[in-house]
């Protein structure tokens, strides 16, 4: 606790008129990860390629705007683990409005493994592990989609 204080040049007695515990901060800060990612992903847009690259791209800009702090946040193993969560949670949010019948299975294993390979793309580009720019990012993920609910 001391050493966040610190960093944040705030005194403990500033830290805990905010924060009951350093859990509690780690909760918010969860939070509103989450949030801003699946705010992402739920942007106005519509259920199609297009829809997908739209809310992607807004996903790629806030992860690489605040690609420092999510690294600082999430450098513990598991961290590692919670991130890749919220990313496919964020994503998974997408499938969702696709409204794909829990019946259409080859549909929902085409979308399992979209979510899953874009998440892990997306992961591995925040630790620097994959070197694209943001266009070749884009690219990336839309090459692991493998289900395209605006095609018959």
């Amino acid at each position: 606790m001391r050493e966040i204080a610190n960093k944040a040049q705030i005194s403990r007695n500033t830290f805990y008129t905010h924060f009951t515990s350093v859990y509690d901060l780690k909760d918010r800060v969860m939070d509103g990860i989450k949030s801003s990612i699946a705010m992402r992903m739920e942007h106005d847009s519509d259920v199609t390629q297009l829809g997908l690259k739209t809310s992607l791209t807004a996903m790629i800009t806030y992860l690489y705007e605040n690609q420092e702090l999510l690294r600082l946040f999430f450098q513990t193993q598991e961290g590692n683990f919670q991130l890749l969560s919220v990313i496919q949670s964020g994503i998974t949010l997408w499938r969702l409005r696709a409204h794909i019948s829990q019946s259409d299975t080859a549909a929902n294993v085409q979308i399992i493994m979209s979510v899953h390979g874009m998440a892990g793309i997306l992961y591995h580009w925040l630790y620097g592990q994959i070197r694209l720019d943001q266009d070749q990012l884009l690219t990336a993920l839309l090459s692991a989609v493998r289900f395209h609910p605006d095609q018959p």
